[in-house]
C-alpha cells in the first residue's frame, strides 16, 4: 500500500517541521561564532584550525539541521572541507544545500496551493519536472506522491532515476524514497533489500540497511541490544531491564497525540503490579530540558531518555521511528511482543501477556 501522507518524518520533505526554540537556536549560533573566533591566531596551522571548525559546524548542524542559520553554516562547512582538500565531504555538503533549496521551493508550491493559487503552484512544479537532475526529479516525485499526485506517473519518475546509470547516490536515494512510500506494505522489505544489495556504499544504502534491520524485527524475536543514558545521567541498557516487561514509548512535548492518553498508559502499567513493567520514554525532540520539566510536572515515574536529537536519537534510529506516538513492547525474557505500533490499543491488549511471560 502506497503511503501518501504529508507528514512522514522518515522521508526527506519535512512539511510538518516545527519552529525551533528561538532562544536556544540564537544562543547556539552565538556560541558557534564565539568558538570559531577562539580558533584564530596563536600560530596554529590553518589546516588544524579548519579541522576544528569542521567539528564545530557539524555539531551545530546536528542540533539544528533545518534552522534559519543552517544554509549559512553549511556554506562555511563546504569552504572548510575544500580548504582541507576533502572533496568528497564538500560534495556531500553541496548535496545537502541543493536538497535544502529544493525543499524550500517545494514548500513555496505547497503554500501556494494552500492559499488557493493552484496555477502558480502548478507552474513551479511543472518547471521542476523539466529539470534533468536526478535529485530534483526524486524530490518532486516524492512530494507529488505524498500529496496525492498521479501514482503511476511519479513512481515511474522514481524508477527512471533508479535505472539511470551514473550517480549511485541519487539512484540509491530514489530507491529509498520509493521504499519509504510503501512503508506500511509488503513491498517495503524487498525494496530495502534491493537498495542494500545494489548500493551498499551510498549514504542512502547505509540508511537503508538500518531501516531494513528495523523492518525485519518481528514478534518472538530477541529485542535488539541498546545502551543509552537517561535524562538524570544514569546508564541504561536493554539487558539491565531483563526480568521486566519493557514498554519503549516514543513521544515529544510538541506532539499532543503522544501524551494526551498518558493516564491510560499509566493505569495499564500499574495494573500489571509493582516492578512488572519498565517504561522507557524516549523524547523525540531537540530540546532536553522541556521533556524533563514535563516529566516533573506530570510526576511520571518512568525512565526518560532525552538526547536532544529528535528523530536521530539512539532508540528512534534502532526502531526506525517516524511518527508519534510509537510503542514497542518487549516481554520479561527480552523477546519482542509488539515490534512497533502507533496504536495504544494494540499495546494495551498485549501488555498483560508480556508482563506475565
Amino acid at each position: 500500500m502506497l503511503r501518501a501522507t504529508a507528514c512522514l518524518a522518515a522521508l526527506f520533505l519535512p512539511f510538518c517541521a516545527r519552529a525551533e526554540d528561538p532562544a536556544r537556536l540564537a544562543g547556539d549560533f552565538v556560541a558557534l561564532a564565539r568558538s570559531l573566533g577562539e580558533l584564530g591566531g596563536g600560530g596554529r596551522a590553518l589546516a588544524q584550525r579548519q579541522q576544528d571548525a569542521i567539528l564545530l559546524y557539524e555539531d551545530f548542524l546536528l542540533s539544528h539541521p533545518d534552522s534559519v542559520y543552517s544554509a549559512k553554516v553549511r556554506w562555511s562547512l563546504f569552504a572548510a572541507y575544500v580548504a582541507v582538500e576533502r572533496g568528497d565531504k564538500a560534495a556531500q555538503v553541496l548535496d545537502d544545500l541543493q536538497d535544502g533549496f529544493l525543499q524550500d521551493l517545494l514548500r513555496v508550491a505547497f503554500a501556494r496551493q494552500r492559499l488557493g493559487e493552484a496555477n502558480t503552484a502548478a507552474g513551479i512544479l511543472e518547471s521542476l519536472e523539466k529539470v534533468d537532475d536526478p535529485v530534483t526529479r526524486t524530490r518532486v516525485a516524492q512530494y507529488m506522491l505524498m500529496v496525492g499526485g498521479d501514482t503511476r506517473k511519479y513512481l515511474a519518475v522514481l524508477q527512471s532515476v533508479i535505472d539511470r546509470p551514473g550517480d549511485d547516490e541519487a539512484r540509491a536515494r530514489a530507491l529509498l524514497v520509493k521504499a519509504e512510500l510503501f512503508r506500511d506494505g509488503p513491498e517495503r522489505v524487498p525494496l530495502l533489500e534491493e537498495l542494500v544489495k545494489k548500493f551498499p556504499r551510498a549514504r542512502a544504502g547505509q540508511e537503508g540497511a538500518r531501516k531494513l534491520a528495523a523492518a525485519r524485527l518481528a514478534a518472538g524475536a530477541p529485542a535488539p541490544a541498546f545502551a543509552v543514558t537517561t535524562a538524570d545521567g544514569n546508564a541504561l541498557s536493554g539487558a539491565s531491564l531483563r526480568g521486566k516487561a519493557q514498554v519503549i514509548f516514543f513521544w515529544s512535548t510538541w506532539s499532543y497525540p503522544s501524551w494526551w492518553r498518558l493516564d491510560e498508559l499509566k493505569a495499564a502499567v500499574e495494573a500489571q503490579g509493582p516492578d512488572a513493567v519498565a517504561v522507557v520514554a524516549v523524547a523525540c525532540e531537540e530540546l532536553i530540558e522541556r521533556p524533563k520539566e514535563f516529566f516533573a510536572r506530570e510526576k511520571l515515574p518512568w525512565l526518560l531518555v532525552a538526547e536532544g536529537k529528535e528523530w536521530h536519537n539512539t532508540l528512534a534510529l534502532l526502531y526506525d521511528v517516524n511518527s508519534l506516538p510509537y510503542y514497542v513492547l518487549i516481554d520479561r525474557k527480552g523477546k519482542i511482543v509488539v515490534p512497533g505500533t502507533t496504536k495504544l490499543e494494540v499495546l494495551l491488549e498485549a501488555l498483560p501477556r508480556a508482563a506475565a511471560e
